[in-house]
């Protein structure tokens, strides 16, 4: 399981959201704080915490739930290779860079 806390702070808020892609990247399911870029890439299946006591239900809810684990970790991978591959990355950069 991925953790990414972070508190919600205008330094945190210009982060870029690295743990969470890495975990996405892994397969794996995710934990995140609900601040900054977090609530945008949650849509990749990480589950949102807001509070310490969040934190546990959220890893206790993964840890008992086998299948959840797997449909989470699948959802994560399937996203960022969807957003963030290096094939999408490269693409998009050459519409940018492309003479209109």
């Amino acid at each position: 399981v991925g953790l990414a806390p972070l508190p919600d702070t205008p330094f945190t808020r210009g982060k870029c959201g690295s743990k969470l892609l890495q975990s996405y990247a892994a397969g794996l399911p995710a934990v995140a704080s609900p601040g900054g870029v977090h609530r945008t890439l949650a849509a990749g299946g990480a589950m949102l915490a807001d509070s310490p006591a969040a934190f546990v239900a959220a890893l206790r809810r993964l840890k008992d739930d086998a299948a959840e684990r797997e449909r989470r970790g699948a959802r994560a991978r399937a996203f960022v290779a969807r957003r963030y591959a290096s094939a999408v990355l490269a693409e998009r950069l050459v519409r940018l860079l492309k003479p209109s």
